[in-house]
């Protein structure tokens, strides 16, 4: 701490004291994804920043087995992209089963309203196959 880069470290706080305690060392390491690439994308490089800090925890001695890794926001937009793709999805199936029941109620023809039922689906569908062929709705990607 005595030199210039030490005192860098610390007031950028890449390097933690309290009470003259050394509390945290930060260390900045690439990870191979960019941000929003998706969930099939990047829940597996998450899993494995994961992994490795569980290895280096277990295999370091207490004081300094509390290792965490963070990416800004990025790990917690992993979850929120799975939970959209969960939402738009059941979303659709709540909104075809629910026109299904308005229509079986308007027309009082199961056939009818069967036949109906399955157009709005194919648009759907339809629509969503157009999005993907187009790039504007991204799984895998």
């Amino acid at each position: 701490m005595a030199t210039t880069d030490g005192e860098n470290d610390k007031n950028n706080y890449e390097i933690g004291y309290i009470n003259n305690t050394l509390k945290f060392v930060r260390i900045q390491a690439l990870a191979s994804a960019r941000p929003f690439q998706g969930y099939e994308v990047m829940q597996p490089i998450y899993d494995q920043w994961e992994d490795l800090m569980k290895t280096y925890n277990e295999g370091s001695p207490a004081g300094v087995n509390n290792g965490l890794e963070t990416a800004g926001g990025h790990w917690a937009f992993i979850k929120t992209q799975k939970e959209f793709v969960d939402g738009a999805i059941q979303g659709t199936l709540i909104s075809i089963l629910f026109a299904f029941c308005v229509l079986m109620i308007s027309t009082m023809n199961i056939v009818t309203a069967s036949f109906a039922t399955v157009a709005i689906s194919c648009i759907v569908i339809s629509v969503i196959a157009f999005m993907e062929v187009l790039g504007s709705v991204s799984y895998t990607h």
